[in-house]
């Protein structure tokens, strides 16, 4: 799963949920102004009085166009989810040697999200250094050391207080060469992890220049990846009795249905723990379909 990070959204807002032609958002309200034209897209313009809402406005258009455009096709898209036509994994091939630089993991639980999607709970600190897991970083995931089995990039996160284990957001398409497997594993499966690869530089929980993440469906988790380390860090900060602060923190969320907003309740277990935190929802069938009419 894949998501992006972009600075410079200035101005800060209390959070609020509204119901609007269907759609469910909270913070400010998004709006339509207009279609693109030969896209099954929306173009947005966010809606918003007080300082900073000049900001939001032009980050929404900057990716309204696009991101409107792909999840309106992204799911079938992606690039792992044809894959390639890899042999069958199984949990059941550890004979053979490890591939360099992968460990054994076991799955600890399972839980569904949506009808195709799942929460894998992994046992186990994550793969590799720890000061190595800069933001955003994910690892490959395998399910056999076969030479020609397939793997793919997932994203960790792990709540903030948990110990000893991570989690795993897995949507399985049905042509996918890994995921389809990865998403029936039942307890006890065991999991061929690499990492950490790529990642941004860390975010200091003291950062002052404002935060914008743009995610659809199971792209939230380099979002919660970051969102959960830095509410750990302020919840060790405040039992040491420092007094710290985030900056405004503004996280998009869309979705093809409301359904698809995936961890919808702990984006908003956060925003209660922190108030910096404003959170965005939108599906783009319903929008699109207002828009035709």
């Amino acid at each position: 799963s894949g998501g992006g990070v972009m600075g410079g959204v200035g101005g800060a807002a209390k959070q609020k949920s509204v119901q609007s032609g269907g759609v469910v958002r909270s913070g400010h309200v998004f709006r339509r102004g207009g279609t693109e034209t030969g896209a099954a897209g929306t173009d947005w313009l966010a809606r918003g009085g007080g300082a900073g809402s000049a900001a939001q406005s032009q980050c929404a258009r900057m990716v309204g166009k696009d991101l409107a455009r792909s999840m309106c096709g992204a799911d079938g898209r992606a690039p792992w989810a044809s894959g390639a036509s890899g042999a069958s994994a199984s949990a059941d091939h550890f004979t053979a040697p490890l591939p360099p630089g992968f460990q054994s993991f076991t799955l600890q639980s399972r839980r569904p999200i949506a009808s195709d999607t799942v929460e894998l709970t992994v046992s186990g600190d994550l793969p590799g250094p720890v000061s190595a897991w800069t933001s955003g970083a994910h690892f490959l995931v395998r399910l056999s050391p076969r030479p020609e089995a397939a793997e793919r990039p997932y994203t960790p996160y792990r709540r903030p207080g948990d110990r000893g284990q991570f989690q795993i957001l897995v949507k399985s398409y049905p042509t996918g060469a890994l995921s389809p497997q990865l998403a029936h594993l039942t307890p006890g499966a065991k999991l061929l992890l690499r990492g950490p690869l790529s990642g941004a530089p860390h975010i200091e929980h003291t950062a002052g220049q404002p935060l914008c993440f743009v995610t659809g469906g199971t792209g939230i988790t380099p979002a919660l990846q970051v969102l959960f380390m830095l509410a750990d860090a302020r919840a060790t900060a405040r039992l040491a009795g420092t007094v710290t602060s985030l900056p405004a923190i503004h996280v998009l969320c869309f979705g093809r249905r409301p359904e698809d907003i995936y961890l919808r309740s702990d984006l908003e277990g956060l925003s209660k723990d922190i108030p910096e935190l404003i959170l965005y929802f939108s599906a783009t069938n319903i929008e699109v379909a207002g828009a035709a009419q």
